[in-house]
């Protein structure tokens, strides 16, 4: 395993995807807290190629802790936030 990928601890994301919810967290703070984001436009924000899945983990997981919130909409229309 690379040293990227390492789990933290017992963390559910790799050192990559630390690094990818700090994006995010960059990306949602470039507009109020009340804009909704798709999974798309978070990637455009984002900039390089993104992996949809990867993306989409890494989005549930900072949902689960309370990072971001959601609408609560499933699939592809689902929509994320900033906590505040």
């Amino acid at each position: 395993m690379a040293a990227n990928s390492r789990l933290r601890g017992d963390q559910a994301l790799t050192d990559g995807q630390f690094a990818l919810a700090d994006a995010i967290e960059l990306a949602l703070e470039s507009k109020p807290a009340s804009v909704l984001w798709t999974v798309s436009g978070i990637a455009r924000k984002i900039g390089g190629p993104q992996d949809p899945v990867d993306l989409r983990r890494v989005l549930a997981w900072m949902e689960e802790h309370v990072y971001v919130i959601s609408n609560g909409r499933g699939g592809c229309w689902r929509r994320y936030g900033r906590r505040h």
